[in-house]
């Protein structure tokens, strides 16, 4: 799966017309917003959020576009290394969320029995129900914060992202 910063298609992408940015990015998109990391267990030495800070010169860090490129069995997001989405935070489950791209295209989302739980627009998601996903939509998957676009939304999103 291919992932940007939003940064990077922001300069690349944000000034041109929809149909340059649709002509090579058609798919929709899954962005994990820039936000507080845990780590994945108690053997893992942590930084305190006051020296991360004097580290990253107290800028924020930087959120991740990742292209969906569906599959027959859906994508798997969580901490496991087989999962299709890894991200290594201590809050997610090896396996924490499915997305499914349906036939009309549309994309869903399911919690898959994870320990932490997930939200949509901040509305509980109830384990092994298969929720529609709409253009915007947050998602928290436990304390990991993420949103999905379609790729009219996030070309939307890179015009008003700034650039360096």
């Amino acid at each position: 799966m291919k992932s940007y910063l939003i940064s990077a298609l922001a300069v690349r992408f944000g000034a041109q017309g929809q149909e340059a940015f649709l002509e090579q990015h058609s798919h929709d998109w899954l962005v994990w917003e820039a936000g507080a990391w845990k780590p994945p267990n108690k053997q893992t030495v942590s930084v305190s959020r006051e020296a991360l800070r004097k580290v990253e010169g107290g800028r924020a860090g930087e959120s991740l576009a990742v292209a969906l490129e569906p599959t027959p069995e859906g994508l798997v997001l969580g901490r496991a290394p087989q999962s299709d989405l890894v991200i290594n935070d201590g809050t997610l489950s090896g396996h924490h969320l499915t997305f499914r791209q349906l036939e009309d295209d549309t994309w869903s989302v399911e919690d898959a029995h994870s320990k932490n739980g997930s939200r949509l627009n901040g509305v509980p998601l109830e384990p092994g129900l298969s929720v529609l996903l709409r253009d915007g939509t947050h998602i928290d998957a436990a304390h990991v914060s993420l949103t999905f676009y379609t790729s009219v939304g996030i070309l939307r999103r890179l015009r008003n992202t700034p650039t360096p």
